[in-house]
Protein backbone atom coordinates (compact mmCIF):
# COMPACT_ATOMS: atom_id res chain seq x y z
CA UNK A 1 0.00 0.00 0.00
CA UNK A 2 3.05 2.27 0.28
CA UNK A 3 3.49 2.27 -3.39
CA UNK A 4 -0.07 3.97 -4.05
CA UNK A 5 0.18 7.08 -5.02
CA UNK A 6 -1.47 9.40 -2.37
CA UNK A 7 -0.87 7.40 0.38
CA UNK A 8 -0.85 9.36 3.81
CA UNK A 9 -0.32 7.85 7.23
CA UNK A 10 -3.38 9.47 8.22
CA UNK A 11 -5.34 7.75 5.11
CA UNK A 12 -3.80 4.44 6.15
CA UNK A 13 -5.51 4.74 9.79
CA UNK A 14 -8.39 6.48 9.95
CA UNK A 15 -10.00 5.63 6.12
CA UNK A 16 -11.27 2.56 5.93
CA UNK A 17 -13.23 3.17 2.93
CA UNK A 18 -9.55 4.54 1.07
CA UNK A 19 -7.79 1.58 2.36
CA UNK A 20 -10.58 -0.44 0.95
CA UNK A 21 -10.49 1.29 -2.48
CA UNK A 22 -7.01 1.46 -2.83
CA UNK A 23 -6.87 -2.51 -2.49
CA UNK A 24 -9.43 -3.48 -5.00
CA UNK A 25 -7.28 -0.58 -7.37
CA UNK A 26 -4.25 -3.01 -6.81
CA UNK A 27 -5.98 -5.98 -7.60
CA UNK A 28 -7.46 -3.77 -11.23
CA UNK A 29 -3.95 -1.72 -11.87
CA UNK A 30 -0.93 -4.84 -11.36
CA UNK A 31 1.43 -2.07 -12.89
CA UNK A 32 1.40 0.54 -10.09
CA UNK A 33 3.26 -2.54 -7.60
CA UNK A 34 5.30 -4.92 -10.34
CA UNK A 35 6.29 -4.97 -14.20
CA UNK A 36 3.55 -4.71 -16.92
CA UNK A 37 4.46 -7.91 -18.74
CA UNK A 38 4.62 -9.64 -15.36
CA UNK A 39 1.54 -8.31 -13.98
CA UNK A 40 -0.24 -9.61 -17.79
CA UNK A 41 1.34 -13.25 -17.16
CA UNK A 42 -0.08 -13.40 -13.32
CA UNK A 43 -3.53 -12.65 -14.76
CA UNK A 44 -3.59 -14.94 -18.02
CA UNK A 45 -2.58 -17.88 -15.22
CA UNK A 46 -5.29 -16.93 -13.23
CA UNK A 47 -7.85 -17.23 -16.13
CA UNK A 48 -5.58 -20.63 -17.27
CA UNK A 49 -6.18 -21.69 -14.06
CA UNK A 50 -9.77 -21.07 -13.51
CA UNK A 51 -12.46 -23.58 -13.15
CA UNK A 52 -16.23 -22.99 -12.05
CA UNK A 53 -15.69 -25.84 -9.36
CA UNK A 54 -17.90 -25.71 -6.93
CA UNK A 55 -19.36 -22.57 -7.35
CA UNK A 56 -22.71 -21.56 -8.64
CA UNK A 57 -23.38 -19.90 -12.32
CA UNK A 58 -23.66 -16.44 -11.02
CA UNK A 59 -20.57 -16.21 -8.86
CA UNK A 60 -18.42 -18.05 -11.36
CA UNK A 61 -19.54 -16.18 -14.14
CA UNK A 62 -18.52 -12.69 -11.87
CA UNK A 63 -14.98 -14.30 -11.03
CA UNK A 64 -14.05 -14.89 -14.69
CA UNK A 65 -15.11 -11.15 -15.75
CA UNK A 66 -13.00 -9.57 -12.94
CA UNK A 67 -10.19 -12.10 -14.12
CA UNK A 68 -10.88 -11.12 -17.37
CA UNK A 69 -11.13 -7.49 -16.40
CA UNK A 70 -7.78 -7.76 -14.70
CA UNK A 71 -6.14 -8.84 -17.88
CA UNK A 72 -7.23 -6.49 -20.12
CA UNK A 73 -6.31 -3.70 -17.80
CA UNK A 74 -2.45 -3.82 -19.25
CA UNK A 75 -3.11 -6.22 -22.20
CA UNK A 76 -5.78 -5.15 -24.29
CA UNK A 77 -8.66 -7.02 -25.67
CA UNK A 78 -8.52 -10.90 -24.78
CA UNK A 79 -7.39 -12.85 -26.93
CA UNK A 80 -7.38 -10.42 -30.44
CA UNK A 81 -4.06 -11.23 -32.18
CA UNK A 82 -2.47 -9.42 -34.95
CA UNK A 83 -3.40 -11.80 -37.65
CA UNK A 84 -6.91 -11.20 -36.22
CA UNK A 85 -6.57 -7.32 -36.41
CA UNK A 86 -4.62 -7.79 -40.00
CA UNK A 87 -7.48 -9.96 -41.56
CA UNK A 88 -10.48 -7.80 -39.82
CA UNK A 89 -8.69 -4.54 -41.91
CA UNK A 90 -8.32 -7.11 -44.91
CA UNK A 91 -11.98 -7.91 -44.44
CA UNK A 92 -13.22 -3.98 -44.21
CA UNK A 93 -10.65 -2.80 -46.73
CA UNK A 94 -12.56 -4.82 -49.28
CA UNK A 95 -15.92 -3.03 -48.51
CA UNK A 96 -14.37 0.15 -49.72
CA UNK A 97 -16.35 1.76 -46.86
CA UNK A 98 -15.74 5.57 -45.37
CA UNK A 99 -13.61 6.41 -43.36
CA UNK A 100 -16.40 6.58 -40.87
CA UNK A 101 -18.05 3.64 -41.50
CA UNK A 102 -14.67 2.00 -41.57
CA UNK A 103 -13.51 3.09 -38.02
CA UNK A 104 -17.14 2.39 -36.55
CA UNK A 105 -17.10 -1.12 -38.19
CA UNK A 106 -12.89 -2.05 -37.21
CA UNK A 107 -14.51 -0.70 -33.35
CA UNK A 108 -17.43 -3.07 -33.74
CA UNK A 109 -15.42 -6.22 -34.87
CA UNK A 110 -12.58 -6.01 -32.35
CA UNK A 111 -14.92 -6.28 -29.72
CA UNK A 112 -16.88 -8.95 -31.38
CA UNK A 113 -13.45 -10.77 -31.81
CA UNK A 114 -12.96 -10.41 -28.36
CA UNK A 115 -16.53 -11.52 -26.91
CA UNK A 116 -16.24 -14.19 -28.91
CA UNK A 117 -13.30 -15.74 -27.33
CA UNK A 118 -14.29 -14.81 -23.66
CA UNK A 119 -17.42 -16.24 -24.17
CA UNK A 120 -15.46 -19.55 -25.19
CA UNK A 121 -13.25 -19.21 -22.70
CA UNK A 122 -15.83 -19.04 -20.28
CA UNK A 123 -17.78 -21.97 -21.84
CA UNK A 124 -14.30 -24.30 -21.47
CA UNK A 125 -13.83 -23.86 -17.61
CA UNK A 126 -17.14 -24.13 -17.18
CA UNK A 127 -18.17 -27.33 -14.73
CA UNK A 128 -17.76 -30.53 -17.11
CA UNK A 129 -20.30 -33.01 -15.15
CA UNK A 130 -23.03 -30.65 -15.94
CA UNK A 131 -21.51 -28.85 -19.68
CA UNK A 132 -18.97 -31.62 -21.21
CA UNK A 133 -21.19 -32.39 -24.49
CA UNK A 134 -21.05 -28.40 -24.90
CA UNK A 135 -17.29 -28.32 -24.54
CA UNK A 136 -17.14 -30.93 -26.99
CA UNK A 137 -18.93 -29.02 -29.72
CA UNK A 138 -16.38 -26.57 -29.57
CA UNK A 139 -13.36 -29.31 -30.22
CA UNK A 140 -15.46 -30.94 -32.34
CA UNK A 141 -16.00 -28.09 -35.36
CA UNK A 142 -13.22 -27.31 -37.28
CA UNK A 143 -13.83 -23.91 -38.10
CA UNK A 144 -14.46 -22.40 -34.37
CA UNK A 145 -16.73 -19.58 -35.97
CA UNK A 146 -19.31 -22.11 -37.08
CA UNK A 147 -20.19 -23.77 -33.47
CA UNK A 148 -23.84 -23.40 -33.63
CA UNK A 149 -24.43 -21.54 -29.86
CA UNK A 150 -23.70 -17.86 -29.12
CA UNK A 151 -20.13 -16.76 -27.57
CA UNK A 152 -20.91 -13.32 -26.57
CA UNK A 153 -20.32 -13.55 -23.08
CA UNK A 154 -23.76 -11.67 -22.11
CA UNK A 155 -25.23 -14.84 -23.38
CA UNK A 156 -22.83 -17.26 -23.09
CA UNK A 157 -24.21 -18.26 -19.10
CA UNK A 158 -26.97 -19.55 -20.69
CA UNK A 159 -25.43 -21.69 -22.72
CA UNK A 160 -24.47 -23.92 -19.82
CA UNK A 161 -27.55 -23.33 -17.74
CA UNK A 162 -28.06 -27.40 -16.40
CA UNK A 163 -31.34 -28.72 -17.75
CA UNK A 164 -30.95 -27.30 -20.72
CA UNK A 165 -29.87 -30.60 -22.27
CA UNK A 166 -27.53 -28.77 -24.56
CA UNK A 167 -30.62 -27.94 -26.49
CA UNK A 168 -29.11 -24.31 -27.50
CA UNK A 169 -29.55 -22.37 -30.58
CA UNK A 170 -28.39 -18.13 -30.81
CA UNK A 171 -31.62 -17.97 -33.06
CA UNK A 172 -34.04 -18.97 -29.68
CA UNK A 173 -35.15 -16.69 -26.97
CA UNK A 174 -36.49 -18.47 -23.78
CA UNK A 175 -40.62 -17.27 -22.93
CA UNK A 176 -39.46 -18.11 -19.28
CA UNK A 177 -36.78 -16.01 -18.86
CA UNK A 178 -36.26 -13.75 -21.77
CA UNK A 179 -32.67 -14.91 -22.37
CA UNK A 180 -31.52 -16.46 -26.45
CA UNK A 181 -29.68 -19.84 -26.61
CA UNK A 182 -31.91 -22.37 -25.42
CA UNK A 183 -36.13 -22.82 -24.68
CA UNK A 184 -38.53 -22.49 -22.06
CA UNK A 185 -38.96 -26.09 -21.34
CA UNK A 186 -35.28 -26.40 -19.80
CA UNK A 187 -34.87 -23.41 -18.53
CA UNK A 188 -33.95 -23.39 -15.23
CA UNK A 189 -34.90 -20.24 -14.29
CA UNK A 190 -33.52 -19.26 -10.96
CA UNK A 191 -30.42 -19.55 -12.36
CA UNK A 192 -30.76 -18.06 -15.82
CA UNK A 193 -32.19 -14.95 -13.76
CA UNK A 194 -29.11 -14.79 -11.73
CA UNK A 195 -27.00 -15.13 -15.03
CA UNK A 196 -28.89 -12.57 -16.71
CA UNK A 197 -28.40 -9.47 -13.85
CA UNK A 198 -24.56 -9.98 -13.81
CA UNK A 199 -25.09 -10.15 -17.43
CA UNK A 200 -26.64 -6.81 -17.48
CA UNK A 201 -24.83 -4.85 -15.18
Amino acid sequence: MLGIKGYVEAKRKRDMLWLLQSIKDTVYQFDKVKPSKLSSDDALERILKFHQGNLELAEFHKTFVNYIKVYEENTGYFSVTSKDILQLQKDLKDKGLSTDDYNLQFTEGIQDLRDHAVGIAFLKRADKSKYLELQNNLQSYQDINLVPMPFFLTSSPHDVIAGTDCNINENWICYRCGCPGHKSFGCPKSDAEAATSLAAA
